[in-house]
């Protein structure tokens, strides 16, 4: 992108800064080598989280299911159906806590399964 405005702008300064942090980019990167082997994602994080909706948006670009939760409360045992491997991870500012929640209840709903 930046390469085709200096192109069309030659005579501009144009500069690029990078803006996302590295956390946001850990979870990234970590993500795309859980998408290689889940079948189907939760991640975990604010609706109005910009970089949590990355995580679900970079999950369904692969081709992976991916459900967007806040709570565990939330999750659906439906959702698994014919799953055997889940994927779980949250956006920079989730609480530990809260995924540690979820990832209790995709225990619970593990054991429930037949």
């Amino acid at each position: 992108l930046v390469a085709e405005i200096m192109r069309l702008h030659p005579a501009s300064e144009v500069r690029y800064v990078d803006t996302v942090c590295k956390p946001t980019k850990d979870r990234q990167s970590a993500l795309r080598k859980l998408i290689d082997v889940a079948e189907v994602i939760v991640v975990v994080g604010g609706r109005e989280s910009n970089n949590t909706r990355q995580l679900v948006e970079t999950c369904r670009a692969a081709g992976r299911r991916a459900f967007h939760i806040e709570r565990p409360e939330e999750l659906r045992s439906e959702w698994f159906d014919g799953i055997s491997l889940v994927g779980l991870t949250a956006g920079t500012s989730t609480l530990l806590e809260t995924v540690e929640a979820v990832f209790r209840r995709l225990e619970e709903i593990a054991r429930t399964r037949p």
